[in-house]
């Protein structure tokens, strides 16, 4: 979705501006192009068409790739629960093996917390202005039957995107914590000697508390978090167009 936006955008613009006129045809971005000074208009307009749509989609594949270094992880994370929950639920149940892996999730979640939080809360602050923005621009070229509309359709897809992945990411973690949480008790820990049950019993202690991304104790990561960004939005958006 991320590289598909431009080329998509381009292609529209790009067959548009086949039924106008040399001098009266648009560019897909507002961008310095050096080449302006050596080429005519007719060749100037390809070489800038394809240094457009190069940049950004290279600007969208970088944007790409930092949103999956929330995602991988967060995936991660997950798999390893659910993995836990396989441990607890076999025949052959090592109580000190789950624990110490029970650990090394915990940890792994913190890290992650302590790593990524920061950026996810900015995100989320600031997500509903671009997908305002592009909302309002779509709204106004559907109103004068702009073809480029479905361009900007796309660059609003990609808008909603980006807050997705962030509490999608959030709402995995939250998730694979509650399934683990009823994991551990659907084993067969009567079958334990009086130590494996001790120590299981603490494990479901710890295991009671869900695990969450979360902003310093202030904003939580899920799906209604993106829902609360949906709702911020339709709100932005009905007030610029009753100021319209």
């Amino acid at each position: 979705m991320f590289l598909l936006t431009t080329p998509s955008y381009a292609l529209i613009v790009f067959t548009r501006n086949l039924t106008l006129e040399p001098e009266e045809r648009e560019f897909v971005f507002k961008l310095w192009d050096p080449l302006q000074y050596f080429l005519d208009k007719e060749y100037y307009y390809f070489s800038r068409l394809v240094y457009e749509v190069t940049l950004f989609t290279y600007a969208l594949f970088t944007i790409g790739s930092v949103y999956l270094v929330y995602f991988v992880p967060c995936f991660m994370a997950a798999a390893q629960m659910k993995f836990l929950m396989k441990m607890l639920s076999s025949k052959h149940l090592d109580v000190t093996v789950c624990i110490k892996f029970h650990q090394k999730i915990l940890r792994f979640v913190r890290n992650i917390n302590s790593l990524f939080s920061g950026q996810m809360f900015f995100e989320i602050v600031l997500s509903a202005l671009p997908i305002t923005f592009r909302s309002y621009q779509l709204i106004m070229m559907l109103t004068n039957y702009d073809p480029r509309a479905v361009g900007v359709f796309f660059f609003l897809i990609l808008c909603f995107l980006v807050p997705l992945l962030v509490c999608f990411s959030g709402q995995m973690i939250s998730d694979a914590s509650e399934d683990l949480f009823i994991g551990t008790y659907q084993n067969e820990w009567y079958r334990l000697n009086v130590q494996e049950r001790k120590s299981l019993c603490i494990m479901m202690t710890i295991a009671s508390i869900p695990l969450n991304l979360c902003y310093r104790n202030t904003m939580t990561f899920n799906m209604d978090r993106y829902m609360t960004v949906v709702q911020a939005t339709y709100s932005y958006i009905t007030v610029l167009i009753n100021y319209n």
